[in-house]
């Protein structure tokens, strides 16, 4: 069994076309599935990236991951005021 247990934050960037997808069988993997994420009960999250654009970091500082701070705000967090 491989096991990775981390205080870091995992850290997700999806690019033009990345999403997750969660499915209660691992076997049952989606096309461009980079990266595969088998919880105990053999459900499974997947990274998936169609076009390669997006990225995965374990870190333990958000200022650790080159160029994130010269993305632009984040979406969620705009507001009429501040746009």
């Amino acid at each position: 069994m491989n096991l990775v247990v981390t205080d870091s934050k995992l850290v997700m960037h999806f690019g033009l076309t990345g999403s997750v997808n969660y499915r209660k069988d691992a076997e049952n993997k989606p096309s461009y599935a980079r990266v595969t994420f088998v919880f105990a009960s053999g459900a499974a999250l997947f990274f998936i990236d169609t076009r390669k654009f997006g990225g995965l970091w374990l870190v333990d500082d958000l200022d650790e991951i080159h160029g994130l701070k010269e993305m632009g705000a984040e979406a969620l967090d705009l507001t009429k005021s501040n746009l």
